[in-house]
């Protein structure tokens, strides 16, 4: 099971922007995440239009099961 954290922002361009991070902490609050999004709004730090609000978060799971492909007759 894999976990990312998945940030939204609005750009200066009007254009919905997203930012990735593997593997969260289990126990991150939403207040953190608000502050950490508004830190690298604050921080201008990525190329390319400015980040200017946050525009939503989530923790996004994925359970991958593998098929054993070589047990098919």
């Amino acid at each position: 099971m894999v976990k990312s954290l998945m940030l939204y922002f609005l750009d200066a361009a009007g254009k919905k922007r997203t930012i990735k991070l593997d593997t969260p902490r289990d126990d991150i609050t939403e207040e953190e995440v608000l502050n950490t999004m508004n830190l690298i709004i604050e921080k201008d730090i990525f190329t390319g239009p400015a980040l200017i609000s946050p525009e939503g978060a989530a923790i996004v799971t994925v359970h991958t099961t593998e098929l054993d492909l070589d047990q098919v007759v």
